[in-house]
């Protein structure tokens, strides 16, 4: 399995052009998780998942790192099977993420590799 903080780190210099308001956020409790079939040939790089995650009575909330290796705290409803992103960032060491966004995204149909990943776990 891939470490997706060695290329978190050699992407680094693409950080230089950031709003002009940001928010950092340190992670914890991190146990990455490659996500089986969710392999991006444009970036050449799969999906983690932390599997470290908080289950509600309808909801799973994690942390994601996309294949374009930019971090977003998701919640999925298996049930219903959408999900949306909660907080949307880039990360700055391997604990610390400078959120754009930190508003939740509305609803949206899934049936990505993640859902299935973080609903089967």
């Amino acid at each position: 399995m891939k470490n997706p903080f060695v290329l978190i780190a050699s992407f680094a210099w693409s950080l230089a052009v950031l709003p002009a308001y940001a928010e950092l956020i340190e992670l914890e409790n991190l146990n990455w998780q490659e996500v089986p079939g969710s392999y991006t040939a444009a970036y050449n790089e799969y999906a983690f998942v932390n599997i470290n995650f908080v289950r509600t009575d309808e909801t799973i909330i994690y942390d994601f790192i996309g294949p374009d290796l930019n971090y977003a705290r998701r919640e999925t409803n298996c049930r219903t099977r959408r999900s949306r992103n909660l907080k949307f960032g880039t990360f700055k060491s391997r604990t610390q993420v400078e959120l754009f966004r930190n508003q939740p995204d509305p609803w949206v149909q899934d049936s990505s590799p993640v859902l299935e990943f973080v609903c089967n776990l």
